[in-house]
């Protein structure tokens, strides 16, 4: 189990909606798998995906506002949602 320090509540609800959203279900599923088969060197060696976001800063309330703020195109969204179903 893992757990996240935060300064309050709204901070807290925040990081729980990206988490639980459906981009990083998909970038946990895809490195889960990539652990397991002992090629996890590309992913332990770069900058993850999620770079700390301040709910002061951005309105990340759907996962629309998730796909915008990263920047992923129809065809991207497309594929997560399939790999997810």
């Amino acid at each position: 189990n893992y757990y996240l320090l935060v300064n309050n509540k709204k901070e807290g609800e925040f990081i729980q909606r990206i988490w639980n959203s459906d981009l990083m279900k998909f970038l946990q599923k895809i490195y889960s798998t990539f652990f397991w088969n002992k090629d996890n060197t590309t992913f332990w060696n770069s900058d993850t995906p999620l770079k700390r976001i301040s709910p002061e800063e951005k309105s990340l309330n759907t996962e629309e506002d998730i796909y915008k703020h990263f920047g992923l195109s129809k065809e991207e969204i497309e594929y997560i949602k399939k790999q997810l179903s």
